[in-house]
């Protein structure tokens, strides 16, 4: 065996988890509605453990926007050690897949980038990364 005849294979996935860290993004996961939010995007939402966002869709213009609401029926957000927040939904997955026409069955994941801004209601909009 010589050694310029190999082909050298490395770990790819690790770019996406550094993507994780640095932009605030949301990953909406089939089939268990697994939602994570970046630590980025949980700063610029200004979310802490237990504390709740709520979502909203716009399905003729294809938007959706999260914002902080301490609600009882709002989603309690769970740290995922230091760098993220989760919670699992599978009735806002629906509403993901309805509002973009995703299909979770050929790609089970799809990202969303956050605004860092919020608009005049408080809430910020989420854009589909393909």
């Amino acid at each position: 065996m010589k050694i310029d005849e190999l082909i050298t294979v490395r770990r790819s996935s690790h770019v996406g988890f550094s993507r994780m860290y640095n932009e605030p993004l949301l990953n909406v996961s089939a089939p268990s509605g697994r939602i994570v939010i970046s630590k980025t995007a949980a700063v610029a939402l200004d979310i802490n453990e237990n504390e709740g966002l709520m979502f909203g869709f716009n399905y003729k213009e294809q938007k959706a926007y999260v914002f902080k609401e301490n609600e009882p029926d709002s989603f309690r957000c769970r740290r995922t050690g230091n760098n993220s927040f989760r919670f699992t939904s599978k009735n806002l997955l629906y509403h993901f897949s309805k509002c973009f026409e995703l299909n979770f069955e050929t790609n089970p994941t799809h990202h969303f980038s956050i605004a860092t801004i919020p608009d005049s209601q408080e809430a910020y909009q989420l854009n589909v990364l393909k």
